[in-house]
């Protein structure tokens, strides 16, 4: 295991040099490590260690276990229903730079709502999604509170508030229900000197100033099928955020064409030369992906 991933990971997030290039994972699907590990086992910290080593990974991304599927209107999440298994093994026993998880309230509005019933419910802007959104902040404040407590390097906030062509709602719903309670959480995490990114999937483009402001160090996902071209993006933000992502499902299918594998070779290089860049699959590392083109990839830059 890198001894100096850790450090590779804040130099880059700051704009400092960085020797090589950074990688990192947001999810890894336990399928995914079992077959490479050769365990029919749970996977618990072990396994999941030697199938980031085996990828070549400075990052590991820790969520909350969150076991209870009753929640509803009247039964909302509760900080003792979290538990974060292994946590002090990853921040103490490992080189990596340890990333927490934690789901925003659009994540949570929908998981417990339904997408329709909880869209009509922002756009309406009643009371009772305030309070929802309120419950949530307050919630993820905790969260923070006891992850920074443990010593996490950084915290992702994510909220999938978009789809490939837009935002699920209108902007300045955003502006005003959803990225103040964001800000509010950025704010606490700066205070422990701690970086945190943004994650959402598809193309939230017309918010990225207003995380800007709310005071992300940086952006996960960007899906260039979505429009979120990271190079095109670097020339707008790169001096202003870290942005982690580029490669998507279907550059590990075409990279088996030499040709092709050797432009996005270059264009991870391109991206990265004197650039705030985190190189990482869009999606996570799911069962059906070319783990063999992705390790290639990875090794290779």
């Amino acid at each position: 295991m890198k001894s100096d991933s850790r450090q590779k990971v804040r130099n880059v997030i700051q704009g400092k040099p960085c020797e090589s290039i950074v990688k990192g994972e947001l999810c890894i699907d336990c399928d995914v490590v079992q077959s490479v590990c050769r365990t029919e086992n749970r996977v618990g910290f072990a396994e999941k260690l030697e199938f980031i080593d085996w990828l070549g990974l400075d990052i590991v991304t820790i969520p909350p276990l969150n076991p209870r599927t009753d929640y509803g209107k009247n039964r909302l999440p509760e900080i003792e229903d979290f538990k974060w298994p292994d946590l002090e093994k990853w921040v103490s026993n490992t080189g990596l730079f340890t990333f927490a998880l934690l789901d925003g309230p659009f994540e949570w509005g929908v998981r417990i709502n339904g997408f329709e019933e909880f869209c009509v419910a922002v756009h309406g802007s009643g009371s009772s999604c305030a309070s929802f959104i309120a419950h949530i902040d307050s919630l993820n404040r905790l969260l923070i509170e006891h992850v920074i407590g443990e010593g996490i390097d950084g915290v992702i906030l994510a909220d999938d508030i978009a789809h490939q062509y837009g935002l699920f709602v209108n902007p300045e719903v955003l502006r005003s229900m959803f990225i103040p309670g964001l800000a509010g959480q950025v704010e606490q995490i700066a205070q422990a000197d701690l970086p945190v990114f943004f994650h959402s999937d598809g193309n939230y483009r017309p918010v990225i100033t207003d995380l800007i402001s709310a005071g992300f160090s940086g952006l996960h996902c960007l899906e260039k099928n979505a429009g979120m071209e990271i190079s095109e993006l670097r020339y707008r933000f790169e001096k202003k955020l870290c942005l982690w992502g580029h490669l998507e499902a279907d550059d590990l299918e075409k990279s088996a064409d030499p040709e092709y594998q050797a432009g996005l070779l270059n264009s991870i290089r391109r991206i990265s030369e004197d650039s705030r860049f985190i190189l990482g699959t869009a999606s996570g590392v799911f069962n059906g992906m070319n783990l063999d083109r992705l390790r290639s990839i990875y090794h290779s830059v």
